[in-house]
């Protein structure tokens, strides 16, 4: 489906779409971290950093989904830009001004 609809496979776990992505790529941010939160499979954090080049912190509550994103990060080459923490996003274990960007892409609908 990700095919015919987008032209290739880009692993959604929501309703973000690649052309949402790339207009999240040209935000000004503050640079730093990007945190990914409700991560799933790593969508959309995962083309983010291929564009933006910035580092990731990809958070689930769900080990499987981090597990699929694992794979997904390793097959593009970008395991030196992401991390993967098992946690809920109610209980933020990071100090205050760490993330430069947050992604929810559909965890909090």
């Amino acid at each position: 489906m990700e095919k015919l609809a987008f032209g290739r496979k880009v692993g959604l776990n929501g309703y973000t779409t690649p052309s949402e992505v790339r207009e999240l790529t040209e935000i000004e941010s503050v640079p730093g971290l990007i945190l990914d939160l409700g991560s799933g499979g790593g969508w959309p954090a995962k083309d983010i950093a291929i564009i933006t080049r910035r580092s990731v912190v990809a958070m689930d509550m769900v080990l499987s989904g981090l597990q699929t994103a694992r794979l997904e990060v390793k097959d593009a080459n970008l395991e030196q830009n992401f991390k993967f923490v098992v946690g809920d996003g109610q209980h933020q274990m990071f100090a205050p001004k760490t993330f430069g960007m947050v992604l929810h892409a559909d965890a909090l609908c």
